[in-house]
């Protein structure tokens, strides 16, 4: 049996932000997350940043 492509991106996608959704609902983890968003948000940033200085640099 073949899957679309798409069909299975589609379902990979639900499940994920659901899991994040179900985990992110839980009291404890979400102000673990608050407190460490500010950081959380400077990695994901300088990650995005070092992507892009890749791809000048290309």
């Amino acid at each position: 049996m073949t899957i679309p492509v798409s069909s299975f991106s589609s379902r990979l996608i639900r499940r994920w932000y659901g899991f994040v959704a179900l985990v992110l609902s839980h009291a404890g983890i979400a102000t673990r997350y608050r407190r460490g968003k500010a950081w959380i948000d400077r990695a994901c940033g300088a990650a995005i940043v070092a992507l892009g200085v890749r791809q000048l640099v290309r």
